[in-house]
């Protein structure tokens, strides 16, 4: 699964985040993956409570192209979980 995200100039955007089995009480946390293979700081994530979790990232634009491509990975207490790819739209 691929995201795709315009961004507008706000400096950070916000993933929403359904852990399996929509479990409760769990450490969630994540980190991108920018386009240059470096990692970003770990971010831990909000219980928003039915298992939904946010994680808020900053964002700073890495390069001079109209679309950046990052890696997203999330974990469960320390598992990893979810890998995928964020698409960043410069507008």
């Amino acid at each position: 699964m691929s995201i795709y995200i315009r961004n507008q100039g706000l400096g950070s955007f916000q993933l929403l985040y359904a852990s399996r089995g929509f479990h409760e009480g769990l450490e969630v946390t994540g980190y991108l993956i920018y386009p240059n293979k470096t990692k970003s700081n770990v971010e831990i994530a909000t219980e928003l409570g039915d298992g939904i979790y946010s994680l808020s990232f900053p964002y700073e634009r890495q390069t001079l192209e109209y679309e950046d491509k990052y890696g997203i990975v999330v974990k469960e207490n320390g598992t990893t979980r979810y890998f995928g790819t964020i698409l960043m739209i410069n507008a």
